[in-house]
């Protein structure tokens, strides 16, 4: 089952990864059934294995009381000994990469304002800090020259093995979250405006949505697309927005992330605080033509595969 099913053992379905929602709108009974489960499968892990290892990403979004229930479900299956690693990105970084992954399943851009989007660095470290104990606790910076051999796959693996006291390896999937051009963003957002709401409710949507990601990454390779950047209004207003977040957590933990200096570019728009387009937010291909000429190995590709 998907990582993402741990969020579903504690969170509301509003607050759920947008394809385990999807599911439970589709048949809440079966949905709870799977959960259900989930947890069984976890429960015969720990039965099985003096130790065990869970990692998602939906981890870090928990509430205090959701950490809390989540730790007294553990301990109640036996475990007495926790390790809990959290990896935190500068925040401008982290919006541009959370803003692409959005970009190819959704044209909402209002989760994206960045005068109201927040990492919430604090909020989400001291509610787990509440939980577990500084021993307990390890922060890391996403900096990939801090990581080993530049991935927080390999990173996480390391220090796994080091408490463990044996080599932990594993494999690294690649093209998952692999970028896509600016173009290619664009052109999914035309395509999702053309389809109905009611469709995108669809649990076939979200499968559908990872094959035209998928054809569009192949599709791409040979054309000199442009990598999304973000507008340097945007960079500057996201930095400012979580200075107080990034001042605690370098006090905190000695992570210093991003750099004011390196955010001192020109930009002669303003940040609207209604997002009325993507071109709000970044900067614009260098090549348009390119999107015509996606769209067109796009289609051809749909048709060879079959898609609907």
């Amino acid at each position: 089952m998907p990582s993402g099913f741990i969020a579903a053992c504690y969170q509301p379905v509003d607050q759920l990864p947008r394809y385990l929602a999807a599911r439970y709108r589709r048949d809440p009974l079966q949905f709870k059934d799977e959960v259900k489960r989930y947890q069984e499968l976890l429960s015969d892990i720990l039965a099985q294995n003096k130790s065990a290892i869970l990692s998602s990403e939906f981890l870090f979004r928990f509430s205090e009381q959701q950490i809390k229930d989540l730790r007294t479900w553990f301990s109640g299956l036996g475990v007495r000994r926790f390790r809990v690693l959290v990896y935190i990105r500068d925040p401008v970084s982290a919006y541009g990469s959370f803003l692409q992954q959005w970009l190819r399943i959704s044209d909402d851009l209002a989760p994206y304002n960045p005068w109201t989007w927040s990492y919430k660095i604090r909020l989400h470290l001291e509610s787990w800090r509440s939980v577990f104990g500084p021993d307990e606790l390890v922060v890391r910076s996403f900096d990939r020259d801090q990581l080993k051999e530049g991935s927080v796959v390999a990173d996480f693996y390391q220090q796994c093995s080091s408490w463990f006291e044996m080599v932990i390896n594993g494999p690294e999937e690649g093209g998952v979250n692999q970028s896509l051009g600016v173009e290619a963003l664009m052109l999914v957002q035309d395509l999702i405006k053309s389809v109905p709401m009611s469709r995108r409710e669809e649990l076939s949507w979200m499968s559908n949505m990872a094959k035209i990601n998928r054809l569009l990454r192949d599709q791409s390779v040979g054309l000199d697309c442009s990598p999304l950047r973000l507008r340097p209004a945007v960079r500057k207003l996201i930095y400012n927005q979580h200075a107080d977040d990034l001042s605690w957590l370098a006090e905190t933990y000695g992570i210093v992330l991003g750099s004011k200096n390196s955010l001192d570019l020109f930009d002669r728009l303003p940040v609207s605080k209604q997002v009325s387009g993507l071109g709000d937010l970044v900067k614009p291909p260098q090549n348009p033509a390119l999107i015509d000429q996606l769209r067109h190995r796009l289609l051809e590709a749909v048709v060879r595969e079959g898609l609907q």
